[in-house]
Formats: structure tokens, sequence, C-alpha cells
């Protein structure tokens, strides 16, 4: 019998009945940790552009100088065009987003802004352990 990888983690299995069965033990917090193992490379993003996620969701700003923040950290991210670095995924686009939304509340958009910085932090962390190799 063929044995089924799953393409997402690389897993190995007997069947796709053995893979299914085993999916439905995993709960989702191990299954949140097997796609973080599997998770592609990651760019390394600037000073600047991690500045600008971060004051994208300073309260103590303006509206309109919040939303340029993320403005220009979205734009930094698009114009990054190095192949060694792998492109941000679409969900650390929408967190940069919805952190200058003035539909939302300030914690919330505060708490997307954390969600965006942390997604750059491991980001470059993982930029830098790919040059060490």
């Amino acid at each position: 019998m063929k044995k089924i990888i799953e393409k997402k983690t690389g897993e190995k299995y007997a069947s796709k009945t053995a893979m299914a069965k085993h999916e439905k033990k995993e709960s989702k917090a191990e299954q949140m940790k097997e796609m973080k193992k599997a998770s592609p490379m990651k760019m390394s993003v600037s000073k600047k552009t991690a500045y600008n996620i971060k004051e994208a969701s300073n309260q103590k700003l303006s509206a309109s100088a919040r939303k340029h923040y993320a403005e220009n950290a979205q734009a930094a991210m698009k114009n990054k065009k190095s192949p060694a670095q792998m492109r941000v995924t679409k969900k650390t686009t929408y967190d940069i987003k919805e952190a200058s939304n003035q539909k939302l509340k300030p914690s919330a958009r505060k708490h997307y802004a954390e969600n965006a910085q942390a997604a750059m932090k491991n980001k470059k962390a993982s930029a830098v352990k790919m040059k060490k190799c």
C-alpha cells in the first residue's frame, strides 16, 4: 500500500483513513504546534518597518498618523523582493491593516498590532537562522 504524506506537516501515514483517524485524535493545540513546525521560511523586516507596525496602534497618535504608519508598513513589505526572503503571510498583512481600523476599539487595534509585531519578530529570527546554516 502506498504511504500518504500530509502536505502541510510532512507527516507520513499508512493510508488516508489512518491520517484522518490521527487528525481526529489531535487537539487544536497539537495541530497548531505541528503547523508552526511546518511553517515556511519567513522574511525579516527592517527596524523601520517594525517601528511603523508598532506606531500604527499607538493610541497617543492621531488617527491619520496611525493610518500612515500602517500604510508605510504595508508598502515596505510589498516592496521586499529578495528571493531569499519569503513574502508576508495574509494573516500578518490583515493584522497590520486592522491595527489602523478606526471602527475597532483601541484595545482590539492594539492586539492586531501586537500580533503583527510578533509575526515579524518570528520572521526575523527565522531569517537569521537560515543565514547561519
